[in-house]
């Protein structure tokens, strides 16, 4: 195949002004590296539709809009979708997965120890007449010797992941089209991908304190109960965050949960509830589901109705993502504290770490301690 050619596309956020409607792109030295893309790679429209997607993220996730990751992940997207000639617009399953290979070991001429800018910056001059900087890299990784490159780790990966899906979910629901989601399964990939350095592991039995002590009894927020069910299903099932809170077009809802006769639940896998969709959830599951059901006035005794999972005040209108990172981050510091209060000195010194806690972090010790759940 033809070598790699890399440019940077999407502007640095001092010159994303999205609400100008500015053409593009806007930097003709860009632009003339686009012009020399094959057409059958649609790479303007391309870029289009990723520009939106940025302007989108800002708007319905602000906080926890990274400008500059997404900016670098979508450059990547897009110089990948050049280089093979196949639009990002029209990717399936598996150019997500060659895509993500390429990620993962990308050649070593489009890597650099540090970061670069991506322009060299002229006050003086308009944005558009700016030049490329030639020490700019896509990526930036360790080498290792003997011309060879570190192995990246799990958590860009995992962000990266994140962007696609949520760059083709915004594509179908922009669009209307009904075709699935070609990167809704890719997160198996990055389970074969070694932990970044000095990731935060809680043992079982930071777990379990966690669940059946702090979240049952020791901290009373209206939310509590909430967050149990959601880092429990972080700790007992493969469902990625997006999965579970929802989005654009289908969120999750209580009737893909279903009581058994022996007091065990079951997920649907699907919103229809097919019958052969059904799982039946680990046992641990069960009263942190109850408990949340019960608190919100759920008749368990007849089928559960559709309405979404986690809730506002009102019971009707479902969370966004970031209304849930929102609560998380605001149940930290009781949990903490309940942490250090606590007689048992294993759980009292792992107060700090508690104060960090998230759904990924919920997700990683559950591996580490169980190994690949439901």
């Amino acid at each position: 195949m033809h070598p790699f050619v890399f440019f940077p596309i999407i502007p640095p956020y001092s010159q994303w002004h999205p609400e100008l409607g500015t053409h593009v792109p806007e930097c003709t030295a860009v632009c003339e590296q686009m012009e020399k893309v094959s057409p059958d790679a649609q790479p303007f429209i391309s870029t289009w539709y990723c520009m939106e997607f940025l302007k989108h993220s800002a708007i319905t996730t602000p906080s926890g809009f990274k400008y500059n990751q997404l900016a670098c992940n979508l450059d990547a997207m897009l110089l990948w979708s050049f280089h093979t000639h196949m639009p990002l617009l029209d990717w399936g399953e598996q150019q997500v997965r060659c895509f993500l290979d390429f990620y993962c070991d990308p050649p070593v001429g489009c890597t650099a120890v540090a970061a670069h800018s991506r322009f060299i910056e002229e006050c003086s001059v308009p944005f558009k007449d700016w030049t490329i900087n030639p020490e700019w890299r896509l990526f930036r990784r360790t080498p290792s010797g003997a011309g060879s490159l570190m192995p990246i780790t799990r958590d860009p990966c995992t962000r990266l992941v994140s962007h696609l899906q949520h760059f083709f979910d915004f594509y179908r629901w922009y669009t209307g089209s009904q075709r699935a989601n070609p990167a809704e399964d890719a997160s198996s990939i990055t389970g074969k991908l070694p932990m970044s350095r000095g990731s935060v592991v809680l043992s079982e039995k930071q777990l379990n304190w966690l669940f059946t002590i702090a979240l049952s009894s020791r901290v009373h927020a209206r939310q509590c109960l909430q967050l149990a069910v959601y880092l429990g299903l972080a700790r007992y099932t493969n469902l990625t965050a997006k999965q579970i809170i929802g989005t654009f077009n289908t969120g999750f809802t209580l009737d893909r949960l279903r009581l058994e006769s022996n007091g065990d639940w079951s997920l649907s896998e699907v919103s229809s509830g097919v019958p052969e969709t059904w799982r039946r959830l680990p046992k641990p599951m069960s009263p942190l589901i109850q408990r949340y059901l019960q608190s919100r006035h759920v008749d368990l005794s007849r089928p559960l109705p559709n309405l979404p999972l986690f809730t506002h005040l009102n019971g009707v209108d479902g969370y966004k993502a970031d209304s849930m990172s929102s609560n998380l981050r605001l149940l930290r510091e009781p949990v903490a504290n309940a942490a250090s209060a606590d007689s048992d000195p294993v759980i009292a010194a792992s107060a700090e770490v508690f104060r960090k806690v998230s759904f990924r972090m919920v997700r990683r010790s559950s591996r580490c301690v169980q190994g690949c759940p439901l």
